[in-house]
Protein backbone atom coordinates (compact mmCIF):
# COMPACT_ATOMS: atom_id res chain seq x y z
CA UNK A 1 0.00 0.00 0.00
CA UNK A 2 1.55 3.36 -0.91
CA UNK A 3 1.13 6.43 0.46
CA UNK A 4 1.01 9.91 -0.80
CA UNK A 5 1.95 13.24 0.66
CA UNK A 6 1.88 16.84 -0.41
CA UNK A 7 3.00 19.96 -0.70
CA UNK A 8 6.06 20.39 0.58
CA UNK A 9 8.93 22.68 -0.14
CA UNK A 10 12.39 21.44 -2.00
CA UNK A 11 15.92 21.20 -0.10
CA UNK A 12 19.55 20.74 -1.44
CA UNK A 13 19.42 17.32 -2.61
CA UNK A 14 15.70 16.62 -2.12
CA UNK A 15 13.63 18.60 -5.03
CA UNK A 16 9.70 18.49 -4.26
CA UNK A 17 7.94 19.37 -7.84
CA UNK A 18 4.24 18.38 -8.54
CA UNK A 19 1.98 18.97 -11.32
CA UNK A 20 -1.29 20.42 -12.39
CA UNK A 21 -3.16 17.35 -11.76
CA UNK A 22 -1.48 16.31 -8.30
CA UNK A 23 -2.40 20.15 -7.21
CA UNK A 24 -6.17 19.75 -8.78
CA UNK A 25 -6.58 16.36 -7.03
CA UNK A 26 -6.08 17.69 -3.60
CA UNK A 27 -8.07 21.32 -4.22
CA UNK A 28 -10.98 19.15 -5.71
CA UNK A 29 -11.64 17.97 -2.66
CA UNK A 30 -12.24 22.08 -1.13
CA UNK A 31 -15.21 22.81 -3.82
CA UNK A 32 -17.73 20.94 -5.53
CA UNK A 33 -18.11 21.62 -9.64
CA UNK A 34 -20.39 24.96 -10.31
CA UNK A 35 -20.44 29.08 -10.36
CA UNK A 36 -19.28 30.78 -6.33
CA UNK A 37 -22.76 32.29 -5.65
CA UNK A 38 -22.66 35.85 -4.64
CA UNK A 39 -20.03 36.64 -6.39
CA UNK A 40 -20.21 39.27 -9.14
CA UNK A 41 -23.30 38.69 -11.15
CA UNK A 42 -22.62 34.96 -11.06
CA UNK A 43 -21.50 34.42 -14.63
CA UNK A 44 -25.14 34.70 -15.67
CA UNK A 45 -25.76 34.85 -19.90
CA UNK A 46 -27.51 37.78 -21.11
CA UNK A 47 -28.42 39.64 -24.67
CA UNK A 48 -25.89 42.55 -26.05
CA UNK A 49 -26.70 46.32 -25.70
CA UNK A 50 -27.52 46.99 -28.85
CA UNK A 51 -29.15 43.39 -29.50
CA UNK A 52 -27.56 41.65 -32.13
CA UNK A 53 -26.65 37.72 -32.73
CA UNK A 54 -24.59 37.64 -29.77
CA UNK A 55 -24.30 36.86 -26.19
CA UNK A 56 -22.49 38.42 -23.13
CA UNK A 57 -21.72 36.08 -20.17
CA UNK A 58 -21.18 38.44 -16.87
CA UNK A 59 -18.83 38.47 -14.15
CA UNK A 60 -17.72 35.60 -11.60
CA UNK A 61 -16.35 33.22 -10.85
CA UNK A 62 -16.33 28.97 -10.85
CA UNK A 63 -14.75 26.29 -9.94
CA UNK A 64 -14.62 22.52 -12.19
CA UNK A 65 -12.25 19.75 -11.13
CA UNK A 66 -10.10 21.65 -8.76
CA UNK A 67 -9.62 24.37 -11.37
CA UNK A 68 -10.62 28.20 -10.61
CA UNK A 69 -12.25 30.52 -12.69
CA UNK A 70 -13.01 34.02 -13.07
CA UNK A 71 -14.37 37.02 -15.69
CA UNK A 72 -14.13 40.13 -15.63
CA UNK A 73 -16.67 42.72 -17.00
CA UNK A 74 -18.79 41.28 -19.61
CA UNK A 75 -17.45 38.53 -22.72
CA UNK A 76 -19.16 38.49 -25.62
CA UNK A 77 -19.88 35.44 -27.74
CA UNK A 78 -20.85 35.74 -31.40
CA UNK A 79 -23.51 33.17 -32.44
CA UNK A 80 -23.37 31.47 -36.32
CA UNK A 81 -26.17 33.11 -38.65
CA UNK A 82 -29.86 31.64 -38.28
CA UNK A 83 -30.72 29.07 -40.28
CA UNK A 84 -33.52 30.24 -43.07
CA UNK A 85 -35.63 27.00 -42.30
CA UNK A 86 -35.14 26.07 -38.96
CA UNK A 87 -34.78 26.91 -35.30
CA UNK A 88 -31.56 25.81 -33.39
CA UNK A 89 -30.44 25.52 -30.11
CA UNK A 90 -27.03 26.77 -28.77
CA UNK A 91 -25.15 25.91 -25.67
CA UNK A 92 -22.99 28.45 -23.66
CA UNK A 93 -20.51 26.77 -21.31
CA UNK A 94 -17.56 26.57 -19.58
CA UNK A 95 -15.30 24.41 -20.37
CA UNK A 96 -12.43 23.16 -18.84
CA UNK A 97 -9.47 21.49 -21.04
CA UNK A 98 -6.37 20.00 -18.69
CA UNK A 99 -4.01 18.67 -21.46
CA UNK A 100 -4.04 20.74 -24.41
CA UNK A 101 -4.55 23.87 -24.18
CA UNK A 102 -4.71 23.71 -19.56
CA UNK A 103 -7.23 26.74 -19.38
CA UNK A 104 -11.22 27.52 -18.47
CA UNK A 105 -12.82 29.47 -21.04
CA UNK A 106 -16.82 30.51 -21.65
CA UNK A 107 -17.43 29.63 -25.18
CA UNK A 108 -20.27 28.59 -27.79
CA UNK A 109 -21.27 24.71 -27.93
CA UNK A 110 -23.28 25.45 -31.57
CA UNK A 111 -26.69 23.62 -31.74
CA UNK A 112 -27.78 21.41 -34.73
CA UNK A 113 -30.75 23.51 -36.86
CA UNK A 114 -33.59 21.06 -37.59
CA UNK A 115 -37.36 20.88 -36.62
CA UNK A 116 -37.62 20.00 -32.90
CA UNK A 117 -33.87 21.12 -32.14
CA UNK A 118 -31.75 20.03 -28.69
CA UNK A 119 -29.07 21.87 -27.23
CA UNK A 120 -25.80 19.54 -27.29
CA UNK A 121 -24.46 17.42 -24.68
CA UNK A 122 -22.29 18.43 -22.31
CA UNK A 123 -18.56 16.82 -22.63
CA UNK A 124 -17.17 15.33 -19.41
CA UNK A 125 -14.06 13.17 -19.24
CA UNK A 126 -10.47 12.97 -18.40
CA UNK A 127 -9.75 15.57 -20.64
CA UNK A 128 -12.53 17.98 -20.56
CA UNK A 129 -15.12 19.05 -18.12
CA UNK A 130 -18.00 21.13 -19.49
CA UNK A 131 -20.60 23.20 -17.10
CA UNK A 132 -23.37 24.73 -18.89
CA UNK A 133 -24.34 28.39 -18.36
CA UNK A 134 -27.78 28.88 -20.38
CA UNK A 135 -28.91 27.39 -23.40
CA UNK A 136 -29.88 30.03 -26.56
CA UNK A 137 -32.58 29.65 -28.74
CA UNK A 138 -32.42 30.92 -32.23
CA UNK A 139 -35.81 30.91 -34.29
CA UNK A 140 -35.40 30.39 -38.65
CA UNK A 141 -33.55 33.61 -40.15
CA UNK A 142 -33.52 35.67 -36.44
CA UNK A 143 -30.75 38.37 -36.44
CA UNK A 144 -30.78 39.22 -32.66
CA UNK A 145 -30.49 37.13 -29.36
CA UNK A 146 -34.01 38.56 -27.03
CA UNK A 147 -33.70 37.76 -23.66
CA UNK A 148 -36.98 35.64 -23.86
CA UNK A 149 -34.52 33.19 -26.09
CA UNK A 150 -31.96 32.99 -23.05
CA UNK A 151 -32.63 29.98 -20.52
CA UNK A 152 -30.45 29.92 -17.83
CA UNK A 153 -28.65 26.59 -16.52
CA UNK A 154 -26.66 27.83 -13.41
CA UNK A 155 -28.18 26.82 -11.15
CA UNK A 156 -29.18 23.26 -12.55
CA UNK A 157 -27.16 20.73 -10.21
CA UNK A 158 -26.96 18.32 -13.61
CA UNK A 159 -25.82 21.09 -15.92
CA UNK A 160 -23.54 23.49 -13.39
CA UNK A 161 -24.97 24.08 -10.04
CA UNK A 162 -22.91 25.96 -7.15
CA UNK A 163 -19.43 25.54 -5.73
CA UNK A 164 -19.77 25.23 -2.51
CA UNK A 165 -17.63 23.04 0.11
CA UNK A 166 -18.35 19.22 0.05
CA UNK A 167 -19.44 19.56 3.71
CA UNK A 168 -22.25 21.68 2.53
CA UNK A 169 -22.69 19.35 -0.03
CA UNK A 170 -23.05 16.09 2.88
CA UNK A 171 -24.67 18.30 4.86
CA UNK A 172 -27.36 18.96 2.14
CA UNK A 173 -27.48 15.21 1.31
CA UNK A 174 -27.78 14.52 5.19
CA UNK A 175 -31.31 16.82 5.31
CA UNK A 176 -32.39 15.52 2.38
CA UNK A 177 -32.43 11.86 4.24
CA UNK A 178 -33.89 13.28 7.13
CA UNK A 179 -37.52 11.42 7.48
CA UNK A 180 -40.01 14.43 7.21
CA UNK A 181 -43.21 12.78 6.47
CA UNK A 182 -45.91 14.62 7.38
CA UNK A 183 -47.07 11.29 9.98
CA UNK A 184 -43.39 11.57 11.48
CA UNK A 185 -43.35 15.37 12.36
CA UNK A 186 -45.12 15.45 15.97
CA UNK A 187 -47.31 18.46 16.48
CA UNK A 188 -47.93 20.59 19.61
CA UNK A 189 -50.28 23.23 19.56
CA UNK A 190 -53.30 24.29 21.25
CA UNK A 191 -55.50 25.18 18.24
CA UNK A 192 -54.97 21.71 16.93
CA UNK A 193 -56.45 18.41 18.26
CA UNK A 194 -53.70 16.36 16.16
CA UNK A 195 -50.39 15.45 17.67
CA UNK A 196 -48.93 15.16 14.09
CA UNK A 197 -48.75 17.25 11.28
CA UNK A 198 -50.47 15.06 8.74
CA UNK A 199 -53.76 14.90 11.20
CA UNK A 200 -53.24 18.61 11.63
CA UNK A 201 -53.10 19.17 7.95
CA UNK A 202 -56.00 16.66 7.90
CA UNK A 203 -57.67 18.87 10.26
CA UNK A 204 -57.04 22.34 9.05
CA UNK A 205 -58.12 20.96 5.82
CA UNK A 206 -61.59 19.86 7.20
CA UNK A 207 -61.73 23.02 9.03
CA UNK A 208 -61.08 24.75 5.65
CA UNK A 209 -64.27 22.64 3.77
CA UNK A 210 -66.77 23.16 6.84
CA UNK A 211 -65.66 27.25 6.50
CA UNK A 212 -65.97 27.60 2.86
CA UNK A 213 -69.08 25.46 2.89
CA UNK A 214 -70.67 27.80 5.66
CA UNK A 215 -69.86 31.29 3.40
CA UNK A 216 -71.25 29.66 0.46
CA UNK A 217 -74.29 29.33 2.07
CA UNK A 218 -74.05 33.11 3.20
CA UNK A 219 -73.61 33.74 -0.54
CA UNK A 220 -76.29 32.02 -1.87
CA UNK A 221 -78.35 33.51 1.12
CA UNK A 222 -78.06 36.81 -0.58
CA UNK A 223 -78.77 36.01 -4.61
CA UNK A 224 -75.63 34.39 -5.68
CA UNK A 225 -75.22 30.85 -6.19
CA UNK A 226 -71.99 29.39 -4.58
CA UNK A 227 -70.82 26.46 -3.58
CA UNK A 228 -68.47 24.73 -0.69
CA UNK A 229 -66.19 23.23 -3.67
CA UNK A 230 -65.38 26.70 -4.75
CA UNK A 231 -61.85 28.26 -4.70
CA UNK A 232 -61.25 30.87 -2.29
CA UNK A 233 -61.01 32.81 -5.70
CA UNK A 234 -64.39 32.31 -6.93
CA UNK A 235 -66.03 32.81 -3.57
CA UNK A 236 -64.53 36.33 -3.02
CA UNK A 237 -65.55 37.17 -6.73
CA UNK A 238 -68.90 35.69 -6.41
CA UNK A 239 -69.00 38.26 -2.63
CA UNK A 240 -68.33 41.01 -4.99
CA UNK A 241 -71.36 40.19 -6.85
CA UNK A 242 -73.69 40.14 -4.15
CA UNK A 243 -76.34 43.34 -4.62
CA UNK A 244 -75.52 45.74 -1.84
CA UNK A 245 -78.02 48.50 -0.70
CA UNK A 246 -77.92 51.83 -2.18
CA UNK A 247 -80.56 54.86 -2.77
CA UNK A 248 -81.49 58.21 -0.35
CA UNK A 249 -84.86 56.48 0.77
CA UNK A 250 -86.02 56.89 4.11
CA UNK A 251 -88.72 55.90 6.31
CA UNK A 252 -91.42 58.48 5.48
CA UNK A 253 -90.46 57.99 1.65
CA UNK A 254 -91.84 54.35 2.24
CA UNK A 255 -95.39 52.42 2.73
CA UNK A 256 -96.06 52.24 6.53
CA UNK A 257 -95.53 48.39 7.51
CA UNK A 258 -93.14 47.47 4.45
CA UNK A 259 -89.83 47.32 5.19
CA UNK A 260 -86.67 48.65 3.11
CA UNK A 261 -82.88 48.91 2.70
CA UNK A 262 -80.93 51.80 1.14
CA UNK A 263 -77.11 53.45 1.49
CA UNK A 264 -76.64 52.89 5.49
CA UNK A 265 -80.15 51.22 6.11
CA UNK A 266 -81.05 47.81 5.96
CA UNK A 267 -84.30 46.04 7.19
CA UNK A 268 -86.04 49.67 7.97
CA UNK A 269 -89.70 50.03 8.24
CA UNK A 270 -91.84 52.84 6.38
CA UNK A 271 -93.87 54.83 7.99
CA UNK A 272 -96.09 56.92 4.37
CA UNK A 273 -99.68 56.18 5.36
CA UNK A 274 -102.14 54.69 3.06
CA UNK A 275 -105.20 56.97 1.79
CA UNK A 276 -106.71 54.39 -0.16
CA UNK A 277 -108.87 55.76 -3.46
CA UNK A 278 -110.79 58.54 -2.35
CA UNK A 279 -113.03 61.29 -4.76
CA UNK A 280 -112.32 64.73 -4.58
CA UNK A 281 -114.86 67.35 -5.36
CA UNK A 282 -114.26 70.50 -6.98
CA UNK A 283 -115.76 73.75 -4.36
CA UNK A 284 -115.15 77.22 -4.22
CA UNK A 285 -111.81 76.93 -1.65
CA UNK A 286 -108.49 74.88 -2.58
CA UNK A 287 -108.49 71.54 -0.65
CA UNK A 288 -104.89 70.62 0.93
CA UNK A 289 -104.40 66.79 0.10
CA UNK A 290 -103.15 65.07 2.91
CA UNK A 291 -99.23 63.83 2.53
CA UNK A 292 -99.15 59.76 1.82
CA UNK A 293 -99.95 57.04 -0.80
CA UNK A 294 -102.74 57.12 -2.92
CA UNK A 295 -103.13 54.05 -4.87
CA UNK A 296 -106.13 55.25 -6.91
CA UNK A 297 -108.42 57.99 -7.02
CA UNK A 298 -110.63 60.73 -8.62
CA UNK A 299 -111.20 64.00 -9.30
CA UNK A 300 -114.79 64.22 -10.17
CA UNK A 301 -115.52 65.89 -13.19
CA UNK A 302 -119.18 67.28 -14.78
CA UNK A 303 -120.42 67.95 -17.94
CA UNK A 304 -121.84 71.27 -18.06
CA UNK A 305 -118.09 72.62 -17.55
CA UNK A 306 -118.27 73.84 -21.05
CA UNK A 307 -117.44 77.65 -22.41
CA UNK A 308 -120.64 77.93 -23.50
CA UNK A 309 -122.20 77.51 -19.73
CA UNK A 310 -120.07 79.87 -18.36
CA UNK A 311 -120.83 83.70 -18.56
CA UNK A 312 -118.52 85.73 -20.81
CA UNK A 313 -115.32 87.24 -18.71
CA UNK A 314 -115.47 84.37 -16.22
CA UNK A 315 -113.56 81.11 -15.54
CA UNK A 316 -114.17 77.97 -13.52
CA UNK A 317 -111.31 75.71 -13.52
CA UNK A 318 -109.72 77.49 -16.08
CA UNK A 319 -112.33 76.93 -18.81
CA UNK A 320 -113.11 80.78 -19.84
CA UNK A 321 -116.54 81.58 -20.66
CA UNK A 322 -118.12 82.80 -23.41
CA UNK A 323 -121.76 82.87 -22.21
CA UNK A 324 -123.56 86.65 -22.62
CA UNK A 325 -125.49 88.94 -24.78
CA UNK A 326 -123.83 89.91 -28.33
CA UNK A 327 -125.10 93.36 -30.47
CA UNK A 328 -124.43 95.38 -33.39
CA UNK A 329 -126.15 98.00 -35.14
CA UNK A 330 -126.06 100.26 -38.55
CA UNK A 331 -127.61 101.89 -40.93
CA UNK A 332 -127.92 101.44 -45.04
CA UNK A 333 -129.71 103.42 -48.10
CA UNK A 334 -132.40 100.84 -49.03
CA UNK A 335 -133.25 101.70 -53.09
CA UNK A 336 -135.03 98.05 -53.37
CA UNK A 337 -137.58 96.26 -51.55
CA UNK A 338 -135.30 93.79 -49.66
CA UNK A 339 -131.77 94.35 -48.16
CA UNK A 340 -129.31 91.78 -46.42
CA UNK A 341 -127.20 92.94 -43.27
CA UNK A 342 -124.14 89.90 -42.80
CA UNK A 343 -120.58 89.62 -41.20
CA UNK A 344 -122.01 89.73 -37.63
CA UNK A 345 -120.65 87.90 -34.99
CA UNK A 346 -123.20 85.89 -33.96
CA UNK A 347 -126.69 84.29 -34.89
CA UNK A 348 -129.16 87.13 -33.92
CA UNK A 349 -132.35 86.32 -32.29
CA UNK A 350 -133.80 90.00 -31.44
CA UNK A 351 -133.89 92.61 -34.91
CA UNK A 352 -135.05 95.81 -34.67
CA UNK A 353 -135.36 97.64 -37.79
CA UNK A 354 -137.15 101.27 -38.62
CA UNK A 355 -136.92 103.91 -41.57
CA UNK A 356 -139.02 107.45 -41.89
CA UNK A 357 -141.75 108.42 -43.86
CA UNK A 358 -142.59 111.65 -44.12
CA UNK A 359 -140.80 112.51 -41.21
CA UNK A 360 -142.72 109.69 -39.16
CA UNK A 361 -140.95 106.78 -37.57
CA UNK A 362 -141.67 102.77 -39.20
CA UNK A 363 -140.64 100.10 -36.58
CA UNK A 364 -139.66 96.55 -37.34
CA UNK A 365 -139.59 94.13 -34.79
CA UNK A 366 -137.97 90.44 -34.94
CA UNK A 367 -138.41 88.58 -31.79
CA UNK A 368 -139.42 84.81 -32.88
CA UNK A 369 -139.57 83.64 -28.92
CA UNK A 370 -142.40 86.23 -28.62
CA UNK A 371 -143.84 85.27 -32.39
CA UNK A 372 -143.17 88.73 -33.52
CA UNK A 373 -141.90 89.20 -37.30
CA UNK A 374 -143.23 92.19 -38.67
CA UNK A 375 -143.87 96.24 -39.42
CA UNK A 376 -145.57 97.92 -37.39
CA UNK A 377 -147.12 101.56 -38.25
CA UNK A 378 -146.38 101.36 -42.04
CA UNK A 379 -149.90 100.79 -43.95
CA UNK A 380 -150.26 98.65 -47.17
CA UNK A 381 -146.72 97.01 -46.61
CA UNK A 382 -145.66 93.22 -45.41
CA UNK A 383 -142.32 93.56 -44.41
CA UNK A 384 -140.59 91.22 -42.12
CA UNK A 385 -137.38 89.05 -41.67
CA UNK A 386 -137.44 86.55 -44.50
CA UNK A 387 -134.37 84.81 -43.23
CA UNK A 388 -131.72 84.70 -40.46
CA UNK A 389 -128.35 82.71 -40.33
CA UNK A 390 -125.13 83.07 -38.41
CA UNK A 391 -123.88 86.04 -39.22
CA UNK A 392 -126.74 87.56 -40.87
CA UNK A 393 -130.17 88.28 -41.31
CA UNK A 394 -132.74 89.48 -44.98
CA UNK A 395 -135.06 92.22 -45.15
CA UNK A 396 -138.18 91.79 -47.21
CA UNK A 397 -141.45 93.98 -47.73
CA UNK A 398 -139.22 97.00 -47.35
CA UNK A 399 -140.42 100.88 -47.74
CA UNK A 400 -138.43 102.31 -50.48
CA UNK A 401 -137.53 105.21 -52.54
CA UNK A 402 -134.89 107.03 -53.88
CA UNK A 403 -133.69 108.78 -50.02
CA UNK A 404 -135.01 106.19 -47.69
CA UNK A 405 -132.23 105.25 -45.05
CA UNK A 406 -132.89 101.97 -42.63
CA UNK A 407 -131.35 101.83 -39.47
CA UNK A 408 -131.11 98.24 -37.61
CA UNK A 409 -130.08 97.05 -34.10
CA UNK A 410 -128.91 92.88 -33.56
CA UNK A 411 -129.00 91.32 -30.71
CA UNK A 412 -127.69 87.99 -30.30
CA UNK A 413 -126.18 84.84 -27.46
CA UNK A 414 -127.23 84.84 -24.47
CA UNK A 415 -130.36 87.28 -24.25
CA UNK A 416 -130.94 86.27 -20.17
CA UNK A 417 -127.41 88.01 -19.38
CA UNK A 418 -128.85 91.05 -21.34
Amino acid sequence: MAEEYRFFGSSEGDIREYNQNEFAEVFERFFTNGIFPSVDQELKVVETDPQRLAIRVSGGQAWIKGYWYKNEGYKEIDLPPADPNYPRIHRIVLRLDTIDKRRIIATLKAGTAQANPNPPQLEQNDQFWELSLATVYVGPGVTKVLTNDITDDRYCDDHCGRAVSHEYDELLDLIKRVDLTADKVKLTSPNFASTNVRDGMNELFQGVVSGKGKVAAAITDKGVSAAGSDTFQQLADKIRQIQQATGNATAADVLAGKTFSANGIVGATGTMPNRGTPTFLPGTTDQVIAPGYYPNGVVKGDPNLLAQNIMQGKSIFNVVGTAGAKASKGSLWVNASSFTISGLSFTPTIILAYTYISNIQYALIYCPTFNLNGIYNIPNYDTKISTVGPGTFTVTGAYYSSTTTWWWYAIGGDIAAV
